[in-house]
């Protein structure tokens, strides 16, 4: 997903990518958390926020 960011896409699309990937995907409840989180980390660069902030 953050290719998507780095090719400028709008970040409500982005969004709904991610969520689409959350809930249409057969995954266990971990790897549904991680995609979650990773979803959330690219909203938060595409923000604008510090990634080593992020990783705090």
């Amino acid at each position: 997903m953050l290719t998507y960011v780095v090719d400028g896409v709008d970040s409500s699309i982005i969004r709904q990518i991610g969520e689409n990937y959350l809930f249409y995907d057969d995954a266990d409840s971990f790897e549904r958390f991680t995609l979650d989180m990773g979803l959330t980390g690219v909203l938060s660069i595409q923000s604008g926020d510090n990634p080593w902030i992020l990783m705090e």
